[in-house]
């Protein structure tokens, strides 16, 4: 058999399928081949359009998906049966059949010979070589290698894709830089990675100042202590959803997953933001994990269930198997979210963190309505002394013995020689040996609410602030001396 087919064979190879049975390639390969380049309509013309780079990589991303079987890359003779075909339909729209030069897809480009370039004088262009970028600077800070922007063809193609889909165009603010959108497509598509991007870096406008941008985390220990550390970041859901929903419009156009997963993902990060909204650092570290690791773990979960004839979990598609991953990710509460948001939560609160988890009612109540969660309840109804808890319910003894200070105060404040006059606060602690004056010697008061240091030493932003007044971050304007109300640490005598 020759290579190509002669002059008299061609008049009968009409179409793709013809051509597909001259070479002997499987039948399923071209709609394998139809899934990443789109309807050919069986024309010869629509295949001889493709440019070579973009077969060669049609040969590498095309499955063969044969009924009953998991779908499989195409194996070396067929990818190479793919090229040939490619190959003989340019062949078959050339005018002249004799003369013309065959051009294998599959091979490596040709490097060039070095050449002394000419003068920019005499030329009157500047020479500029192949422009480089980092994915480090553009998607993921742990990755230190390189990659090249794509064509403008098939960037127009990528919004084409989201237009299609959305019949819009994005916001300003959620389309994502041509930059960001090759950075993600090479992760995903060419190394065949999980769709993850760093939201330190991957950010609207792909800003350079957001890199600055930092948040507290705060680290579980062995010793069941914790370290504060700061990380790049989202500080808070409201910055992470700016970051989202330029990955999410990213996704759409490269069509690795549709809308509905991914808006559900959204929506479990919001729910986990709402309920353990003092807890924000575990709720963005799991997330970024989820992305980075859980996922990689689901797809290769289910690539196994499916190779053991399971069936597969809900809206599988082969050609797009992260909208299922994102689904499943989003409802992976027992084995993920739990372990990773709720439980360390809990730990964290249970170590003294500020704050307590609220109902969802509650946290939007304080949204939307004027006064708050606390119009839901009457003001009489909260026990004094816990306006500075941060939520959290005092015990019924605790409650007994701060009504009964308060008690005393009145009475000693009504009558005896000091009457009229302000009450005094609490016996002053002797000072420890070997500390002198402003040191610190109490960090709670006597209800056990915590102490506000930046008010005794007249820093941030409580330093102005006068007695018996509120203390914005919830703690209690005492003295860490005496733990007296009527004075901070700067005018103790202690």
């Amino acid at each position: 058999m020759a290579f190509f087919p002669s002059a008299e064979e061609k008049t009968a190879l009409t179409t793709i399928s013809k051509v597909v049975e001259w070479v002997g390639l499987s039948e399923h390969a071209l709609p394998a081949v139809e899934v990443c380049t789109g309807s050919l309509g069986d024309k010869v013309r629509n295949m001889a359009l493709l440019p070579a780079i973009v077969i060669r990589e049609v040969a590498g991303a095309a499955k063969l998906a044969v009924e009953g079987d998991t779908p499989r890359p195409l194996s070396p003779i067929e990818a190479a049966q793919i090229g040939l075909v490619w190959r003989i339909c340019c062949r078959l729209m050339s005018a002249d059949w004799s003369t013309w030069i065959d051009v294998d897809p599959l091979a490596a480009p040709p490097i060039p010979a070095a050449a002394s370039p000419a003068p920019a004088a005499a030329t009157g262009l500047a020479i500029i070589s192949a422009k480089k970028l980092k994915m480090s600077n553009v998607l993921d800070q742990g990755d230190e290698s390189e990659f090249a922007m794509a064509d403008p063809a098939r960037i127009a193609g990528w919004f084409h894709n989201y237009v299609s889909v959305t019949h819009g165009q994005p916001d300003e603010e959620e389309t994502p830089t041509n930059e960001q959108l090759t950075a993600l497509y090479v992760r995903v598509v060419a190394q065949q990675g999980s769709p993850y991007a760093d939201f330190a870096v991957f950010t609207p406008f792909a800003r350079k100042t957001s890199r600055a941008h930092r948040f507290t985390a705060y680290l579980p220990q062995p010793d069941g202590s914790w370290l504060s550390t700061e990380i790049p970041g989202p500080k808070n859901y409201e910055a992470w959803l700016f970051c989202w929903r330029v990955f999410r419009v990213a996704c759409l156009m490269l069509k690795l997953a549709h809308e509905m997963p991914l808006d559900r993902n959204q929506r479990k990060i919001e729910k986990l933001a709402t309920q353990w909204g003092s807890a924000w650092h575990l709720v963005c570290l799991a997330e970024d994990k989820c992305r980075f690791e859980h996922m990689n773990r689901l797809k290769a979960r289910i690539d196994f269930d499916l190779s053991l004839g399971r069936p597969p979990p809900p809206l599988w598609d082969a050609a797009m198997p992260w909208s299922a991953i994102f689904l499943k990710a989003a409802e992976d509460d027992e084995a993920f979210w739990d372990d990773n948001v709720r439980h360390p939560a809990m730990s964290w609160l249970a170590h003294g963190s500020r704050g307590a988890p609220r109902l969802r009612e509650e946290l939007v109540a304080d949204l939307a309505l004027s006064g708050g969660s606390a119009a839901l309840t009457p003001e009489t109804a909260i026990p004094r002394g816990m306006a500075n808890l941060g939520g959290a319910a005092q015990s019924k003894s605790s409650r007994r013995r701060t009504a009964k200070r308060e008690r005393e105060r009145s009475a000693g404040a009504a009558s005896g020689p000091h009457a009229g006059q302000p009450p005094p606060g609490p016996p002053a602690a002797k000072a420890p040996k070997g500390k002198g004056k402003g040191k610190k010697k109490f960090t709670t008061d006597q209800a056990g609410n915590q102490l506000c240091f930046a008010w005794n030493f007249g820093g941030g932003q409580c330093g102005d602030l006068p007695p018996d007044s509120p203390c914005p971050a919830g703690r209690a304007h005492k003295c860490t001396n005496c733990r007296s109300e009527r004075r901070s640490a700067r005018s103790c005598p202690l």
